[in-house]
């Protein structure tokens, strides 16, 4: 609680709209994509509740309630139905776009070989260093 007020910690995205696809996050500004995990059974393919740690889906059980098998496999879905929430895993992956980076656009004019063609303008973009 005291982390958020001093913003020692690393911003969570909790006021990210989970009903999108992505969106920006409020608090960081940092375009974020929404993306949900189910884990399955690979022997009789029955939904499993799972967790996120570090990550990585887990399941909370080690082994199926119905068949047994220990083995699991992970699907990934971008929107997901209302009889899936219980056995969802969400996970907010921050994106990175060119918006973030300062940029400096050049124009670039390729000489023609014939008088008759047209001068080709190719745009160029070069990230800044920074001092």
């Amino acid at each position: 609680m005291l982390n958020k007020f001093l913003k020692f910690s690393k911003c969570e995205h909790d006021a990210v709209n989970i009903h999108n696809n992505g969106d920006f996050c409020p608090d960081c500004g940092e375009r974020i994509q929404i993306s949900w995990y189910i884990t399955r059974c690979t022997c009789c393919n029955a939904r499993r509740k799972a967790y996120l740690y570090n990550g990585q889906v887990l399941p909370m059980s080690k082994f199926c309630s119905k068949c047994g098998q220990k083995y699991v496999y992970v699907e990934k879905k971008h929107n997901v139905n209302y009889f899936d929430y219980e056995y969802a895993v969400i996970k907010k992956e921050v994106l990175n776009d060119m918006k973030r980076v300062p940029y400096s656009q050049v124009w670039v004019e390729k000489e023609a070989e014939n008088k008759k063609e047209e001068l080709k303008v190719i745009p160029l973009i070069l990230p800044l260093k920074e001092k």
